[in-house]
């Protein structure tokens, strides 16, 4: 071999390793199909394939998506990095493990380095109906979960995949796999729009104020046949992120629903998530404020009506939880709920991190009062006698990876209100707890609530 040929073999292999540490962990056996043959043209033509792959991802997009011979459920999604920086390890946040990195799961979320390159991976088979969201870590600290001293600080580092153009919420990056259900209704479509008006609502029950927006639907005239109400907690959350106004106007529009006037709660500005974690875990002062204080302000101002079989309360997570502890005091006001993740684990460890050290000083206390929690409100509904009560429960198959899981749970609350001859609708999808999967299965679940009032329309 000639000087001029081991010189350039010596610029190609620097090229290649870029700024990555010999140390650094390396996975040499890829499982994505692409890998394996890119792996295979390095070895022939070095660096001119490391330069056709790297323009061809950027090109194309990340993560790649590729079928799993034999499969028909699942596919491989792998998620890639190129190295522009001293590189110790890139770890993948994502859905597919609800964002969790613990002490369990941390090691399964790490990318490898492709030996001699500066390109870093990691493959995961996921079902061909997923739909989920993810962000980045590079030079992560590595720190579990369970010990990780301040999670908000640590989770405003992570970025978005810059070779993936499909963002949710701006900071996520976002994935829809093949068979992911379409989110029809969160689109305007110029079907006619109701109209949305905020109000500042002062509890003399909480000692709070906060903002409630009011949608009153296309044509909405005060007077004749009262409105079904929709009352839904997390209101930010559900006129943004989610765009309920939207989803209801294309439903009322396509018929798939009567014209409904909703109340949005919002969560009070100051002190959260404390304060929200309070408020919606079955706290019976704010059911009051609910029963005693939001619905007379709304029927002083909308025509809606008193009936429980035309009224629904519903959210998200711990907003789930609380509409179902109001509607199990008060099923002769609130008829039907739904729930999107219903948090109905109650009380998490993270809950009492957030709360303080002075209600569980550690790991181990917080573990024990999680499962001494566990079911509270399940139980509730095995020991009270059945009440008219439409439920829509719905989880997601990746709210699996913490302890207690919400996943479980809501399988559980599924076994036992059907037991209890309750009248439910139960869907799981291949998603996680978040608002890009809740925005898409509203729908289905307004549908559901409000079944009742479209027939007696």
């Amino acid at each position: 071999m000639t000087i001029h040929k081991i010189l350039s073999t010596l610029l190609m292999a620097i090229a290649w390793v870029g700024l990555t540490p010999a140390s650094a962990q390396t996975q040499p056996s890829p499982q994505s199909p692409r890998l394996i043959q890119f792996k295979k043209d390095l070895a022939i033509t070095g660096q001119q394939a490391f330069d056709t792959f790297r323009a061809d991802i950027q090109k194309k997009g990340t993560p790649l998506v590729e079928p799993i011979p034999g499969d028909q459920t699942q596919v491989w999604v792998t998620f890639l990095w190129f190295a522009k920086e001293p590189v110790r390890n890139v770890v993948v946040f994502s859905g597919l493990t609800n964002y969790a990195y613990t002490r369990a799961i941390l090691p399964d979320i790490q990318m490898a380095r492709l030996d001699g390159t500066d390109l870093w991976f990691k493959t995961f088979k996921v079902r061909k109906d997923a739909r989920f969201t993810y962000q980045l870590s590079v030079n992560d600290s590595l720190i579990p979960e369970e010990d990780e001293p301040d999670d908000n600080a640590r989770r405003a580092k992570l970025r978005s995949d810059p070779v993936n153009p499909h963002r949710f919420n701006d900071a996520e990056s976002l994935v829809e796999l093949p068979d992911a259900p379409e989110q029809l209704w969160i689109r305007q479509s110029g079907n006619p729009a109701g109209q949305l008006k905020s109000s500042q609502l002062r509890s003399e029950i909480l000692k709070t104020e906060r903002t409630v927006t009011v949608y009153s639907p296309p044509g909405y005239k005060g007077e004749g046949r009262p409105y079904p109400l929709l009352i839904v907690f997390d209101g930010d959350a559900y006129t943004n992120a989610i765009p309920t106004p939207t989803i209801l106007d294309n439903l009322i529009a396509a018929r798939k629903l009567p014209p409904v006037v909703a109340v949005f709660v919002n969560n009070v500005s100051a002190n959260q998530p404390f304060v929200r974690t309070l408020e919606l875990s079955c706290n019976a002062s704010f059911t009051r404020f609910l029963v005693s204080e939001l619905l007379p302000w709304v029927r002083k101002r909308y025509h809606v009506t008193k009936s429980p079989a035309h009224t629904a309360v519903g959210g998200a997570s711990r907003g789930a939880l609380a509409a179902t502890c109001a509607a199990l005091d008060h099923p002769d006001i609130f008829g039907n709920v739904f729930s999107q993740s219903g948090f109905f684990v109650y009380k998490d460890k993270n809950w009492f991190r957030r709360v303080g050290n002075d209600v569980a000083p550690d790991n181990a206390t917080q573990e024990a009062k999680a499962w001494q929690e566990y079911g509270s409100v399940i139980t509730e509904f095995v020991r009270r006698p059945r009440k008219e009560i439409r439920f829509y429960l719905e989880a997601g198959v990746f709210e699996n990876t913490y302890h207690p899981s919400v996943l479980i749970a809501n399988r559980h609350l599924r076994d036992v209100l059907l037991a209890k001859g309750y009248s439910i609708q139960y869907e799981e999808s291949a998603g996680h707890h978040s608002t890009v999967n809740f925005r898409g299965s509203l729908a289905t679940a307004l549908i559901f609530v409000f079944a009742k009032s479209s027939n007696e329309r």
